[in-house]
């Protein structure tokens, strides 16, 4: 019960004050918003690792250059190059998922650059996406509703596949990377994906932007399920303790972070 309130009280500060950072910055205080997640999750992903000072310093700095190079790549006109690295990572990742073992070393560099430092460029990447737009009335930056339309299908599934799977008896997702996961939660959390994704349609009069809810439905369990097979290898159950009841940065980002490239070229594709 105190698990379940102290995740209730950060999800209710935590959303509205995300959304306001959205609107109220422009792209450049977003782009550093994520800066300063990259270094918390590289922070924590060092901590996982038993790394030295010195060479936790070493690892912030890498994630951080590889974000850095891989958002001023994809702005920039070089987007098709580092979505196909980001496409072969996310593969990867997710091969690693159901083999259910890591194919290189847990603390490999790699895992900053690509998973921490090019996956996570992509979110700051929707958000700069150019134009503005007409939402229920109100003018706002065609970026900022699409990274809310993103963050809050995210979020929607989250929610809903954590309380209907203590609810809802059902089998294990995948019990040997993650006990608390079920077969029950995961669809609850897919079918409401598909439903916020619905109703963005809806709202923006853009009929395609459906294909988030099921995209995101799927990539985000894997994500969560790629960061649970890391903790698992490592020997730790949340990789913070940033935020009671969910863990740290990486354990709220980690559906985020896996999902952002396919969604952003989803976006572009269907002609934002």
């Amino acid at each position: 019960m105190k698990t379940f309130l102290a995740r209730l009280l950060v999800t209710a500060i935590g959303i509205p004050l995300t959304i306001t950072s959205i609107f109220l910055g422009d792209k450049d205080f977003f782009f550093v918003m994520v800066l300063v997640t990259v270094v918390l999750m590289a922070n924590e992903f060092s901590d996982m690792a038993g790394e030295k000072e010195y060479l936790k310093w070493s690892s912030i700095v890498t994630a951080v250059a590889a974000y850095m190079v891989a958002y001023a790549s994809i702005t920039d006109g070089f987007e098709q190059i580092i979505l196909c690295l980001a496409g072969a990572t996310i593969i990867f990742l997710g091969a690693e998922v159901l083999s259910k073992k890591l194919w290189v070393e847990r603390d490999n560099p790699l895992r900053l650059i690509l998973y921490l430092g090019v996956l996570s460029a992509f979110l700051a990447a929707i958000r700069a996406i150019p134009g503005d737009t007409i939402v229920l009335g109100f003018q706002t930056g065609i970026g900022s509703i699409l990274v809310l339309d993103f963050l809050c299908v995210v979020w929607a599934m989250d929610i809903f596949a954590y309380l209907i799977g203590r609810k809802i008896e059902s089998p294990h997702l995948c019990p040997e990377i993650s006990a608390g996961k079920t077969i029950g939660g995961s669809i609850a959390g897919f079918a409401v994906a598909v439903i916020v994704a619905a109703l963005f349609a809806f709202v923006l009069h853009k009929p395609s932007l459906v294909i988030i809810g099921p995209v995101v439905g799927i990539l985000g369990q894997i994500g969560d399920l790629v960061e649970s097979l890391l903790k698992r290898k490592f020997g730790v159950k949340d990789s913070g303790t940033l935020f009671p009841g969910h863990g740290g940065m990486l354990d709220r980002l980690d559906s985020v972070i896996y999902s952002a490239p396919v969604v952003y070229f989803l976006f572009r594709l269907i002609g934002f």
